[in-house]
């Protein structure tokens, strides 16, 4: 008979949210640094709201060996919280109501203290009425644990609308409502690239 196969121990976490365990690192940070050094760490509950930060959270996902890549590739896009396309039905239908949407050229004529200012109010409601409507996920390079596997490997996931409607392009190949965040890491076998696409309603 095998012998049995012994578990590894979870690794203890430990939450940086507590100010007592920020005032180790802070102390090591400023014996390094030679500096004071004031730490502030904000919880972030939604990375897919941003495509820097999302890819940031990949990529260091990535790193842990203790997960495999095509389970973060997929959960980074299925786990996001996405509008139901009855939702998004209902916003492009808010934008179309006069009083939502405010003109760029109103914005660059307007003043903070002229007589031709904006309402506050109305750019904060044309704010509101944008979310996240779809997520792009895609991770290139030396993802295998095997050091002799194939040198590179390309994985993608996919969720959402694809279809964003019209929408200005930038530098003549991107429309202005796909927000594009790229990032780069090296695991032990070699290096390896995340990039995201975040399409608004």
């Amino acid at each position: 008979m095998s012998a049995p196969i012994a578990r590894r121990a979870p690794k203890p976490s430990i939450d940086l949210l507590d100010p007592a365990n920020q005032a180790g690192l802070q102390s090591l940070l400023t014996k390094i640094y030679r500096k004071p050094v004031e730490l502030q760490i904000t919880k972030i509950r939604r990375p897919h709201l941003d495509p820097s930060i999302l890819s940031a959270y990949v990529s260091q996902r990535l790193l842990d060996r203790s997960f495999g890549p095509r389970r973060v590739i997929r959960d980074a896009a299925w786990k996001a919280q996405l509008p139901t396309p009855r939702s998004v039905v209902e916003l492009q239908q808010a934008k179309q109501q006069r009083g939502a949407m405010v003109a760029s050229r109103t914005l660059e004529r307007s003043s903070a203290f002229g007589p031709l200012r904006s309402s506050t109010g109305l750019i904060l409601q044309k704010l509101r009425l944008s979310q996240v409507s779809s997520v792009r996920v895609q991770a290139a390079g030396r993802l295998s644990a095997r050091i002799t596997a194939n040198q590179s490997q390309k994985k993608i996931a996919r969720r959402g609308a694809n279809g964003k409607g019209p929408g200005y392009m930038i530098r003549g190949f991107r429309k202005g409502h796909v927000g594009v965040g790229m990032q780069a890491g090296k695991r032990r076998i070699g290096a390896f690239g995340v990039k995201i696409a975040l399409g608004h309603s």
